[in-house]
Order: structure tokens, then sequence, then C-alpha cells
């Protein structure tokens, strides 16, 4: 588990599947902090990964470009990526940028992917 001032970061890997779990708010403050917890799923070389955003209160453009970043990473390298929907800003932030339909957005983190 990581922590800076408002965003709390876990993550739990296990049978191929990557969680990294969002709590609080994202921002270029606590964007570095996102950025080492991907860096540490990266090595478990799992197939896929879940940002688990359930609890993401806030998220600006620097954490937009963080998961759209990573997101980018898994498909070049073979690997599923995924997000659990979010507060309504952070929706609202998908909707806006009109990155919405790009990203995979799964009910919950233990979903089946097919």
């Amino acid at each position: 588990m990581e922590t800076v001032d408002a965003l709390r970061i876990d993550y739990q890997a296990d049978e191929g599947r990557v969680v990294v779990r969002l709590d609080g708010e994202l921002d270029m403050a606590s964007a570095p902090v996102l950025e080492s917890a991907l860096e540490r799923a990266e090595k478990h070389k799992g197939s896929t990964l879940v940002i688990d955003l359930g609890r993401l209160r806030f998220m600006d453009s620097t954490g937009l470009r963080i998961i759209l970043l990573e997101c980018e990473r898994c498909r070049s390298s073979g690997r599923q990526f995924a997000l659990t929907p979010a507060s309504s800003q952070v929706q609202r932030l998908f909707a806006v940028s009109g990155v919405g339909e790009q990203l995979r957005t799964i009910a919950a983190a233990d979903e089946a992917f097919t």
C-alpha cells in the first residue's frame, strides 16, 4: 500500500491478474505514487491489469494521462486492461475527454474476462 496526501493505493496480484485500487484523489501531486505502483504491478507479469476506480473521488488530466499510458503499455505487451466505474466526476472526465469509449470498463475488479 502506498499513500500520499489524499490518495491511497493498494494492489493485489493473483492468478494472472493484478488489481490496483485507488482511493481518494488523483492529481499532479499524487501521480508519482500511482506511476510507482503501476511499475511494481507490471513486474508481476499477470496477463490482466485492472485499475479499480471505485473509491476514486477526483482525477485531473495528469491522472487521465497516466491511465491512458498504462492502457497503451498493456496493449503493446499483449496484456488485457480494464477499469472499474468511478465517481461521477471521474466518469465525466472520461466522457468530456472522449476517451471513455476507448477504455474497457468492467463492473467489478474480479469480473471474468472473456
